[in-house]
C-alpha cells in the first residue's frame, strides 16, 4: 500500500498543477476546474479520481467515450446529484441563479481548490508523459496515465467504467 502525500509534496503538487505553466493543457485546466466546481456543489471536500473522469463527461462527453466505455449518466447521478452539462457547469450555480437588482453582481463567492493524492499523483504522471515529448497534459496523457496504474483502472471499474481499448500488460 502506498503513504498518502507529505504536507509538502501536496501543497508543492497542487500549486505546480493550478499554476504551473507548462504541466497541463488549458483544457485540461478547464476539466479540473469542473470538476472541482461540482465537487463543491455536491458538498464534496475534495476531487478524487472519479469525480475527475465525471467533470471531463460534464464538461465534454463526446471526448471522453472515444476513451472509456461504461454508463456514465448512472455514475453522474450518483456522484454528482447535482449537475449540468457543457459551459453552464463553469460557474457556480448559486451565481448562475442568483437575481440582483441593479447590476447583477455577486461577491464574496467562491469555493476550495482540493484534490486528493490519488488524483494529484494521476495529474503528476500525466504532466511527466506529456513533459517529455515538449507537451503540457492534455486529456490523451490522462487516459494513458490511467491505464499505466493498476490502482486507477481499478477504480474506474467499480465504478462500473473501463477503458475501450486493451493496453500491454505484463502482468
Amino acid at each position: 500500500m502506498k503513504s498518502p502525500l507529505n504536507t509538502y509534496q501536496r501543497r508543492f503538487a497542487e500549486h505546480s498543477i493550478v499554476f504551473g505553466a507548462r504541466l497541463l493543457s488549458p483544457d485540461l485546466r478547464q476539466f479540473l476546474f469542473r470538476a472541482s466546481l461540482a465537487c463543491a456543489e455536491n458538498g464534496k471536500t475534495e476531487t478524487g479520481v472519479i469525480d475527475f473522469i465525471c467533470g471531463l463527461y460534464l464538461q465534454n462527453p463526446d471526448e471522453i467515450v472515444r476513451y472509456f466505455r461504461g454508463d456514465f449518466s448512472a455514475l453522474i447521478s450518483r456522484n454528482f446529484p447535482v449537475h449540468r452539462f457543457g459551459g453552464e457547469g463553469l460557474m457556480l450555480n448559486v451565481m448562475r441563479d442568483q437575481k440582483h437588482p441593479g447590476y447583477g453582481t455577486v461577491e464574496g463567492i467562491g469555493f476550495l481548490l482540493k484534490y486528493s493524492d490519488d488524483l494529484l499523483e494521476l495529474l503528476w504522471l500525466s504532466a511527466q508523459l506529456a513533459n517529455a515529448v515538449g507537451e503540457a497534459a492534455s486529456l490523451k496523457d490522462v487516459v494513458a496515465a490511467v491505464a499505466c496504474g493498476h490502482e486507477w483502472t481499478d477504480e474506474l471499474r467499480r465504478s462500473g467504467l473501463k477503458a475501450s481499448r486493451t493496453v500491454a500488460d505484463f502482468d
